[in-house]
């Protein structure tokens, strides 16, 4: 199975990403927006996918406070489809070798949104 996380460690260098391994654990980072960062882990014949965000409330008041709340919210938008278009590769090669993907992104994503809007509003 160390071949699924190989192929998707290629993909997300391929589109810019910085790949870090942890046993059987792919770390992987958004360029632009390093604290969304795509955790991968391979147990058996199941993937379990998650978003991990520490630091990320620092990192958005930062951001909103540089950048403003339009920029602010539009370049984590992005990166958040950035991440879902490569969320969908990973379900791909995950699906073609057999790996039951357990996709908790969307909800992590929803979360991250979430903890944007509540600095928007403060």
């Amino acid at each position: 199975m160390a071949e699924v996380l190989e192929e998707i460690r290629e993909a997300a260098e391929k589109r810019g990403y910085r790949v870090e391994e942890e046993k059987d654990t792919l770390i992987v980072a958004h360029p632009h927006v390093p604290v969304l960062r795509l955790r991968l882990a391979l147990r058996g014949d199941r993937l379990e996918a998650r978003l991990d965000t520490d630091g990320l409330r620092d990192y958005l008041d930062d951001l909103v406070e540089e950048r403003g709340a339009e920029e602010a919210r539009s370049i984590i938008e992005d990166a958040l489809d950035d991440i879902g278009e490569l969320v969908a590769h990973v379900e791909a090669v995950a699906k073609k070798h057999g790996v039951v993907l357990e996709n908790r992104v969307r909800s992590d994503a929803l979360d991250v949104l979430d903890e944007l809007e509540d600095i928007l509003e403060t």
